[in-house]
């Protein structure tokens, strides 16, 4: 695995609402990528194919530390035979000292050898909306996303802030002659937001007082960039620190690019050398993993303490406790298998009456010729409800001489999936269906969800849906109407009309 880009910001308030806010914003930067970071997401996420977000928090009491951990792994957008991995690691130290580290690493995920990306490295967004959002300082300095500029007045601070404790390097942009700034400073501020600080020098005078405070050619030439690496002592070669002169910087058709891109890969190339993870992440994982290993070495020890003691008494118990449970399992099975036979019963006794007292006639709904036209005078006439090719087809091979009826329930679905869409509800989805008169079931079994899952799969705008909903028609012919409920375009897209699938009373 190889690094591409790193970045360190120190935290000016730990004690405020800093960290709080740098977690927010590394969690909705990442979720802006998938629609937004889900309010219930558990500590692993696959948004996407192929994409896994990790995160953790981490805290040792006694000493007051505490440690947030965001992982997330994708595809490369760059070169799809390389993956992308992006940690995010926020630390604070007892109570005093706050960390926001950013570490991005590129892995093959190819093992054939081929030509990787040449384009630069550029920095994630997240490290612009950090700095705007909390306070973060270096040597003394806060950093920001924007050139400081510094006048001839302040001379004095700018040469003691650079030979004093920094850890990022300082650009210094001069004026020209004429005092004019011609390089691109506020590009060099956003390409090296977090990893540098980017100092404008508006006019001749400071260009001069800096000049002199530095020492005599140790400064920005007149209308060019100098790059200030931390350490700086006056004694230091002059080519450690590299300058560029104004025919360098701009030309008569503006700033030229080369010296952002220059000091982009120098900047980022030593930052992402010297940068390393923080220790206090793997120190309060270690803890945790000690605790956790000690709280069950302790529970196993209690554990074998009540065995040995009394082992008889122990065994005979578990095997009381587990015949006791088998025996309420078989009795909750008897008892769900009787009432769903009651309840199929008591549907098949009301259908019959109905069709007895109408004898056959006054409830037989529009007339319609077969279960198959019924569906799809549904799928052309129904704006809220959508038909999948499999619905069609269940409703080609069953036989049920009452379609009328079908498509009477198929309009009065559509009328409930139109309150839906219009957000007029009373109550939720199924309440409204009863209302209406529809034998409306919220989903299927837990049985049917595991040992038949493959029956209810269906594929709908490009994705695999799972039915469950479903109407139910009991009487002399049984009809189910299996559907799923689209959250997002307020539609019930139906996925079988037909016989029951399979369940744990088939």
């Amino acid at each position: 695995m190889r690094r591409s880009y790193a970045c360190r910001l120190e935290l000016a308030d730990v004690s405020g609402r800093d960290p709080l806010t740098a977690r927010a914003v590394a969690k909705q930067w990442v979720g802006r990528q998938y629609g937004g970071w889900p309010h219930d997401a558990e500590d692993t996420w696959h948004p996407a194919p192929g994409v896994t977000i990790r995160w953790r928090l981490l805290h040792d009491p006694e000493r007051d530390d505490e440690a947030f951990e965001l992982t997330w792994t994708h595809p490369y957008e760059r070169d799809e035979t390389l993956w992308c991995t992006t940690t995010i690691q926020i630390s604070t130290t007892g109570g005093t000292d706050g960390t926001v580290l950013l570490i991005e690493q590129l892995d093959a995920s190819d093992a054939r050898v081929s030509e990787g990306p040449r384009l630069r490295t550029q920095r994630p967004e997240v490290v612009r909306e950090i700095v705007q959002s909390v306070g973060c300082v270096d040597g003394g300095w806060t950093l920001d996303a924007a050139p400081r500029r510094v006048a001839a007045d302040r001379a004095m601070e700018l040469d003691a802030f650079v030979r004093g404790d920094r850890r990022l390097p300082v650009v210094l942009v001069a004026a020209d002659r004429q005092s004019r700034v011609r390089a691109d400073a506020d590009r060099f501020a956003d390409d090296l937001v977090g990893l540098a600080h980017v100092v404008v020098l508006p006019d001749e005078e400071s260009v001069t007082a800096v000049d002199r405070e530095l020492g005599s050619g140790r400064g920005a030439p007149a209308g060019g960039v100098r790059l200030l690496w931390p350490s700086w002592r006056s004694s230091d070669p002059p080519a450690r620190h590299p300058r560029w002169a104004a025919e360098d910087v701009a030309g008569p058709e503006g700033p030229r690019p080369r010296v952002a891109e220059a000091l982009l890969d120098r900047v980022v190339d030593a930052a992402t050398l010297h940068i390393e993870p923080i220790p206090d992440v793997d120190r309060l994982v270690r803890r945790r993993a000690e605790t956790e290993q000690h709280e069950r070495r302790a529970d196993l020890e209690k554990l074998r303490r009540a065995v040995e003691d009394d082992r008889a008494a122990a065994e005979e118990l578990i095997g009381e406790y587990q015949t006791e449970l088998s025996l309420a399992d078989e009795n909750v099975r008897d008892l769900e298998t009787r009432l769903e036979q009651e309840r199929t019963a008591r549907l098949r006794a009301e259908e019959a009456y109905l069709w007895v007292a109408s004898q056959g006639l006054a409830d037989r709904g529009p007339e319609v010729p077969s279960l198959l036209a019924a569906v799809r005078l549904a799928a052309a006439s129904l704006p809220h409800l959508v038909v999948l090719p499999e619905a069609e087809r269940s409703a080609r091979a069953w036989q049920f001489d009452r379609a009328g009826l079908v498509l009477d329930d198929l309009r009065k679905l559509d009328a409930v999936a139109g309150d839906w869409a219009a957000g007029t509800l009373r109550g939720d989805f199924a309440t409204a269906c009863r209302e209406r008169g529809l034998d409306w079931v919220r989903g299927i079994s837990e049985s049917a969800e595991g040992k038949h899952s493959s029956e209810y799969l269906r594929t709908y705008d490009g994705r695999t849906i799972q039915l469950g909903p479903h109407l139910r028609r009991g009487g002399r012919q049984l009809l189910r109407i299996y559907c799923y409920l689209d959250e997002r375009a307020h539609r019930v897209v139906i996925g079988h009309v037909g016989g029951h699938l399979s369940d744990r009373t088939t």
